[in-house]
């Protein structure tokens, strides 16, 4: 089997503090269904994976084994799948009720990038969230989403999205975050695929972070996005829902030469801002 945490590995420590990643949810199935073109079983998560196989998978990236390590020894999970939307939950028993360990929901789907005029098969995280139950957060303040601390196992969950998409396929792993410290963690491996997009996203992180940022920057930026206190040219600027892709061949990138128009983001004190 491939190993599929060493192509790309740029992830900081960051990613431990977050209990996973909440992303809008799809209000509409896609326009082009994925089974058309990947010609996948869909009785089968992502077309490719009975129980008995994912759990295979979730063994061989090492998830299991580090669910273990933290105390969770009764493991099962739960799948889902319905048309191209297949959705995975790994449950642990803890205070004698059933908490999820994992959450995910992924689409298989046709993307039509307009930047390159082209359309491409892909594997869409709607939903991922990773928690440890048993863990507290201390002094560690909770980011927006978080029911419980993290269980640390962000790349080893992006190994097993990988591994599925090689197997159906896809070319990419698309996905569009609901916070603005979901975006910076993704944006370690993920492309905003709109140029403009991916400008303003470079401004928001030249104005707002400092040059080598500390979780609790980024919890200062996403937590100021919430409460609607980002000012673009002293208007408030809401959390853009744009689309983030992951190439998953060397062959497959995005060109960014967008020439962004003079846009400056300040943090404001005024609680009170009104959106313009």
């Amino acid at each position: 089997m491939p190993n599929f945490l060493t192509p790309y590995i740029r992830y900081s420590a960051f990613s431990n503090f977050l209990s996973g990643v909440s992303l809008y949810p799809r209000t509409t199935p896609p326009q082009n269904r994925a089974a058309d073109f990947f010609d996948l079983n869909s009785d089968l998560f992502c077309g490719v994976a009975d129980e008995k196989a994912l759990t295979r998978l979730l063994n061989d990236v090492g998830m299991i084994r580090a669910w273990h390590a933290q105390g969770h020894q009764n493991i099962w999970l739960t799948l889902q799948n319905d048309a191209d939307c297949h959705t995975l939950s790994v449950w642990t028993a803890f205070q004698e009720k059933a908490e999820l360990l994992m959450h995910a929901i992924l689409w298989l789907e046709y993307i039509h990038i307009d930047a390159l005029d082209l359309t491409v098969p892909s594997i869409c995280v709607e939903h991922l969230r990773l928690q440890n139950p048993r863990a507290s957060f201390g002094a560690v303040e909770a980011m927006p989403g978080q029911d419980y601390p993290s269980s640390g196992l962000f790349k080893t969950a992006f190994a097993l999205a990988q591994n599925l998409a090689a197997k159906t396929g896809a070319i990419c792993l698309t996905e569009v975050p609901q916070f603005f410290h979901t975006a910076w963690l993704f944006s370690s491996h993920f492309e905003y695929v709109d140029p403009e997009m991916a400008a303003v996203f470079k401004k928001m992180n030249q104005d707002l972070l400092p040059p080598r940022p500390l979780f609790e920057d980024v919890l200062r930026v996403s937590r100021a996005f919430e409460a609607k206190r980002v000012l673009c040219n002293q208007s408030v600027w809401c959390w853009p829902t744009e689309l983030q892709a992951f190439p998953l061949t060397h062959d497959f990138h995005f060109q960014s030469s967008f020439q962004l128009e003079d846009k400056s983001f300040v943090i404001s004190d005024d609680d009170n801002a009104t959106i313009t």
